[in-house]
């Protein structure tokens, strides 16, 4: 029997508590905020009913997530001019190249229509944006997901939108192709007009077509070992093949949740990324399993061994990918 004396319970498992803690909280922002795509009003009756009878800390959490999702009012949004449906960006600020979707060739960014479509999550107005940045033009977007007339909307554009600049009509999939049709002939020539939808059929032909992917490796590679300077390029890049198949957004979130962990724990930022990578592969569906153990294998970073062991797969399985 060891001598050694055990720790006081309390004083051993305070670090792993908070931890807990602040990760059942996560959980929570989370599923409250999946719980608000649904638009329908007994949502946010229930949510608040939560926030009310809870707990403090669910409470909190939950009043701050719904006073994220209400939108607030269309016409106060601060540092735009709003005018029937039309908000109007003098300077438009975009931040780093988009992960996925950047036109290769510059000259399509200049004028004409361009759709980009995409799921939910995948970069389409991030896109919209850093083109309208590269122009250096003023931006102006309607989203057709509101309630104005298409007649109204389409004397606003004939009347606030001027030549040369770059066009933006948000949530195509709402209104359907007649309504776009509509708004692209009020349209001035010389403008940049970039139409936004999951749906390609919602769009009237365009000039240019842009599908927006989920990220490539690379792509991700650069993406984690930008956000985290001491991150070691060889994890760097199997946690970024164990991020293949996910969003722009998606991976957003993992990288926020990463460094919230890390703030409320000892633990370094790169190992609270490694935690919430893995966490997130780990529900993960079979295709992205083996996704992400194909571009584990063509990297050659880890064993056959290491990679059944790091994504399910058998070996037998992997030996095949290999031939």
């Amino acid at each position: 029997m060891s001598s050694v004396s055990a720790a006081p319970r309390t004083v051993r498992s305070a670090p792993r508590g908070r931890r807990q803690v602040r990760l059942a909280a996560d959980d929570l922002a989370e599923i409250v905020e999946l719980a608000l795509a649904s638009p329908a009003p007994s949502t946010l009756a229930v949510l608040e009913k939560i926030a009310d009878h809870d707990g403090d800390g669910a409470s909190e959490v939950i009043a701050r997530v719904l006073g994220r999702a209400r939108p607030s009012p269309r016409t106060e949004v601060s540092g735009h001019a709003v005018r029937r449906g039309i908000r109007i960006e003098r300077t438009v600020l975009a931040g780093n190249r988009p992960l996925t979707g950047t036109p290769t060739d510059a000259r399509i960014r200049e004028r004409g229509t361009i759709a980009v479509v995409g799921a939910a999550g995948s970069g389409k107005s991030t896109l919209i944006r850093w083109m309208a940045q590269e122009r250096s033009r003023p931006l102006a977007t309607v989203d057709l997901a509101c309630d104005d007339a298409v007649d109204r909307l389409a004397e606003g554009v004939r009347r606030d939108v001027a030549p040369g600049m770059t066009m933006a009509l948000h949530n195509a999939h709402t209104r359907g192709p007649s309504v776009v049709a509509a708004l692209l002939a009020a349209v001035p020539r010389e403008c940049l007009t970039l139409i936004e939808t999951t749906v390609a059929e919602a769009v009237p032909r365009t000039d240019h077509l842009i599908t927006m992917e989920c990220p490539s490796v690379d792509a991700i590679e650069e993406l984690l070992r930008t956000e985290f300077a001491e991150l070691d390029p060889r994890e760097a890049r199997i946690l970024a093949a164990l991020s293949l198949g996910q969003t722009p957004r998606t991976l957003a979130h993992g990288i926020e949740r990463a460094r919230r962990f890390a703030a409320s724990t000892e633990v370094t930022e790169a190992r609270a990324l490694r935690t919430v990578t893995q966490g997130r592969f780990a529900g993960s569906p079979p295709g992205r399993r083996r996704t992400a153990a194909q571009a584990l294998l063509r990297d050659g970073l880890l064993s056959q061994r290491a990679v059944s062991e790091l994504t399910g797969i058998s070996r037998d399985t992997l030996r095949r990918y290999v031939v």
